[in-house]
Parts: structure tokens; C-alpha cells; sequence
């Protein structure tokens, strides 16, 4: 086994342990139909009007409206440390601005390190 099978492996485990088999199994396969198999289950979303993307916003504004921190300076700090993603593209850029561009299907999927997204929805 590597690294990552055993990883999972005491992932389900633990999960099994603290919220029961069938708790650990739904988890299984919610992260496999996310991370293996692309496809967006039960992630947070946040709706964002097209308009606002019509001049851009930046990305580290857009982690402090969508929750995901508090501060611009603690957004920055993420983007900087190479950890947040739009759309599986990694972002190192403190101003970048994210615009209709980067819509894809109606969405932009907003990554934060490997395990954590939220989709941003965009209504016309």
C-alpha cells in the first residue's frame, strides 16, 4: 500500500469509529465522485451576479465575500502561500482579478488546498 491508500485507508477508519459505517461510507464516496471523478457533490455554493464580474473582483476580496476568510490580508496571505485555485488553475497572484473568463459552465470553482472547494454560481 502507499501512502495515500493508507491515508484513506485511516480516514474511513476514524470516520467509521466517531459517525458510524454508513456516515464513513457516504463520505467515501462523496470524495471519490469529487476528487476522482470531477464531479461537484454537496459542495458549499455561493451566488455571484454576473454583473460583478463585468470589471473583474479580485480574488482575494472574493475569499472574504464568499466566508472563506476574514480578512483581504488573510486572503492574501493564502494566495500567496500557493494554496487557492480557480477552476484547478493555482493562483500566486495578490491581484489577480477574477472575470467572466474564468466562468465555466456557469461556474468557477474555487479550491482551497487540496480538499477544501466552494463553487461560485453565476446568475445572468
Amino acid at each position: 500500500m502507499n501512502n495515500n491508500e493508507l491515508k484513506i485507508l485511516l480516514a474511513n477508519h476514524c470516520t467509521t469509529l466517531l459517525h458510524g459505517k454508513i456516515a464513513a461510507e457516504k463520505a467515501y464516496a462523496e470524495s471519490i465522485a469529487i476528487f476522482v471523478e470531477k464531479k461537484i457533490i454537496n459542495l458549499p455554493i455561493f451566488v455571484l451576479n454576473n454583473y460583478k464580474l463585468l470589471n473583474g473582483i479580485l480574488l482575494h476580496s472574493l475569499l472574504v465575500t464568499t466566508g472563506i476568510t476574514n480578512s483581504s490580508k488573510e486572503s492574501r496571505n493564502m494566495i500567496r502561500n500557493g494554496i487557492i485555485s480557480i477552476n484547478g488553475m493555482l493562483i500566486k497572484d495578490e491581484v489577480f482579478s477574477i472575470s467572466q473568463k474564468d466562468v465555466v459552465d456557469g461556474i468557477i470553482t474555487l479550491s482551497i488546498g487540496k480538499k477544501k472547494q466552494k463553487i461560485i454560481q453565476i446568475i445572468f
